[in-house]
């Protein structure tokens, strides 16, 4: 079973910042997110693997206009299928244009992550699309 119990910072990027308590835990078939703050409600999160519950629990925040200040968060962040399956979805690389992904790479998803990185799922995928396309040396 993997287990994490973390404080994490939330923000909207511009004015509001606080902090949370972010509990994840799987036993390599289910994933629960639970996020804890006085600031917004309570969050209970299901998904297939650890990576499955943090984007759904990014999609509500980004309703909200709000952030998570983690390394899952990231714009280079992207685990591949391996990476999932050898991790339950704890880790991903952070990848860099025009290099191929190697495990010196490979971040925690709930690391933490400084806000200048962060952005949304969109523009996450948007960087994926162009890590693709990029010439790998």
């Amino acid at each position: 079973m993997t287990t994490v119990d973390k404080q994490v910072t939330i923000s909207d990027k511009a004015e509001l910042t606080f902090e949370a308590r972010l509990i994840a835990s799987g036993d390599g078939y289910i994933a629960n997110i639970e996020l804890l703050s006085e600031e917004i409600n309570f969050y209970k999160i299901e998904g297939y693997d650890l990576l499955d519950s943090f984007t759904k629990l990014r999609q509500l925040l980004e309703e909200k206009q709000l952030f998570i200040l983690c390394q899952g968060a990231a714009k280079n962040v992207h685990a591949s299928g391996m990476a999932r399956d050898m991790s339950f979805g704890l880790k991903a690389y952070s990848l860099e244009l025009n290099k191929k992904a190697s495990l010196d790479q490979l971040v925690e998803i709930f690391d933490p992550a400084p806000i200048e990185i962060v952005c949304s799922i969109e523009e996450q995928r948007a960087f994926l699309e162009k890590w693709i396309a990029s010439p790998k040396y």
